[in-house]
Order: structure tokens, then C-alpha cells, then sequence
């Protein structure tokens, strides 16, 4: 959308404040170049949230390799990840730590993501494609703040949130939709 776009706030039923630019914007490039351990908030204080760090790591593993990870893949996605994850904190070892103690970051569970990766489950799909459309709409007409930064949907617990990163001046947000 960049920083430039233009919406207007619902204020009530059929009511709607001036246009307004976007609060902040950061872009997907500057998001993926940020460490994990700097994709935090209010709500998520140590770590960002399990499906933002799962995500990462899909995208992490595939930059490396030009490959998504997969179930005949398991072990190296894992190693991958973690030297990743170490090289990433290199100046912080306890964070890295931390981080690696998270329970999406455990070998179990990277195992299981590397073997779910490349899933494609209806119903996730379904209903992913019913919020960004929402998105959409809101994006096209101007009316309603739009989703900024970050829309998160585990497809694990049927969760969807939006989760600003990049921006830790002004006081990154997070709120269930």
C-alpha cells in the first residue's frame, strides 16, 4: 500500500473520519531483513509470534537453498534453521537461546513443519482468501483502516491477527480480527 495510502476510519455505523494517510510503513524487503528477536511487540514481548516464526523459517530455508522443505528433508531443514537462527542473534547468544527454546522452534516441531510446508488444506485456503478479499475491498474503497504491515492466519489454531514489524519508535501493535 505504501505510506502515501489514503483510508478512512469506521467512527460507527455509517460514520467515517477524513481520509487519513497510514500511521507507518514498512516494506516486505525491510520486514524480511529484520531478526527474529526484533519482531516483537506488547503482546509478544521475547519472541515473535509461533506463525510468523514458522514462516520465516520457510522463506529462510528456501532462500538458502532454492527449495522448500519437505518431509525427505526434515534434518536439514532443521540444521539449516538453527545455524540460522545463531548466526542471526550473533551477538546475542542468549537470545538466540531463547528463541530456539520456543516450542515452534523445537526439532520435533520443525520436522513437522518441514513435512507440512508445501500443504495446501481447503479450508485454510477458504478462509485466508475471505480476509484478504476483505483486505481488498478495504484497499479499493478507502473505507476502513486496511490490515498494515503483517496478516498473520495460523492455519494450526485458526487465528488471525495483524502484526506490525519494523517500526519500534512509534510502538508496534497487534490486535485479533
Amino acid at each position: 500500500l505504501g505510506s502515501q495510502h489514503l483510508y478512512q476510519k469506521e467512527l460507527g455505523k455509517d460514520k467515517l473520519s477524513d481520509y487519513q494517510k497510514m500511521d507507518t510503513y514498512v516494506s516486505f524487503d525491510e520486514i524480511i531483513k529484520m531478526k527474529l528477536s526484533e519482531s516483537t511487540n506488547r503482546f509478544h514481548k521475547t519472541c515473535p509470534p509461533d506463525v510468523w516464526m514458522r514462516y520465516r523459517c520457510i522463506l529462510q530455508y528456501h532462500a538458502e537453498t532454492n527449495m522448500w522443505p519437505t518431509a525427505d528433508k526434515e534434518d536439514h531443514f532443521c540444521t539449516s534453521i538453527t545455524q540460522w537462527v545463531i548466526e542471526q542473534e550473533n551477538e546475542d547468544t542468549k537470545v538466540a537461546e531463547k528463541i530456539l527454546k520456543e516450542s515452534c522452534m523445537q526439532t520435533s516441531e520443525l520436522k513437522q513443519l518441514a513435512t507440512m510446508a508445501t500443504a495446501q488444506v481447503s479450508p485454510v485456503c477458504a478462509v485466508l482468501g475471505g480476509v484478504i478479499g476483505n483486505e481488498v475491498i478495504k484497499v479499493i474503497s478507502g473505507k476502513a483502516e486496511p490490515a498494515n504491515n503483517t496478516l498473520l492466519f495460523d492455519g494450526f489454531t485458526g487465528a488471525c491477527q495483524t502484526f506490525l514489524i519494523g517500526n519500534k519508535f512509534k510502538g508496534n501493535n497487534s490486535k485479533a480480527q
